[in-house]
């Protein structure tokens, strides 16, 4: 569904990502793991049109997107849910999943896919007028998840789902992302909980300082020593 082949990246003079490789099936959870400063996220933002690359390939469904501007990514399926959040503080719930389906032009469809978010996430059901800003950080996360899904994803490019969570946040937002993926949507994951990223995903890919070292089925990523030395800290 997404291929990105021998990719390169800088933020001015400085390079980020050098040749890297990776591949998300139709209907897989691929995680994305690294430490900060790897260039996880570049990856996503090139992928996604924020970010142009020096050079390389990028196919969705076995069309080059490396060069179309973000709003055309998301027409085609593939949406981002950033690092962070990105909410508006001062919009209520409504207003903010709102504007996830901002391209959609049906009153009708912009019902049914706000009864889908609702349906996932019970606990926005009847705070739809509540600020955004009032909400715990792990509600927030909600918002920011359901405001993606608004867009009606293909494949979902997730960037730290679960940063500043609380545990049991963190066992909702992986249950979460087990139900869109059983949903029918494939799902890109960047994630420094390594152990929960990797119980999730099909397959996992390892960056260090723009490179691809490493990549497998996630529960053999996780069983391996140098993983689990290095991420895991076991």
């Amino acid at each position: 569904m997404l291929e990105i082949q021998s990719l390169d990246a800088s933020y001015g003079n400085v390079q980020v990502l050098k040749g890297l490789d990776l591949r998300v099936g139709a209907g897989e959870i691929v995680t994305l793991i690294g430490a900060n400063g790897a260039g996880k996220s570049t990856t996503l933002k090139c992928v996604s049109g924020l970010l142009r690359a020096r050079s390389g390939v990028i196919r969705y469904q076995g069309e080059e997107i490396q060069n179309l501007p973000t709003h055309e990514v998301i027409q085609r399926g593939l949406v981002t849910i950033m690092e962070g959040r990105r909410l508006f503080p001062d919009l209520d719930v409504l207003e903010n999943l709102r504007l996830g389906a901002y391209h959609c032009r049906s009153a009708r469809e912009v019902a049914r896919r706000m009864d889908r978010v609702f349906t996932l996430f019970p606990d926005l059901k009847g705070r739809e007028k509540q600020l955004a800003a009032s909400f715990s950080g792990g509600q927030q996360q909600m918002i920011a998840i359901g405001r993606g899904l608004m867009a009606e994803p293909k494949l979902l490019m997730m960037d730290e789902p679960t940063l500043g969570l609380s545990p049991l946040m963190t066992q909702k937002v992986a249950a979460i992302i087990k139900a869109i993926q059983q949903d029918g949507i494939t799902i890109l994951l960047i994630e420094q909980n390594a152990n929960m990223a990797l119980r999730l995903a099909s397959r996992g890919y390892v960056l260090e300082t723009g490179k691809i070292v490493m990549e497998g089925p996630g529960m053999a990523l996780l069983a391996n020593d140098t993983i689990r030395r290095a991420y895991l800290g076991i």
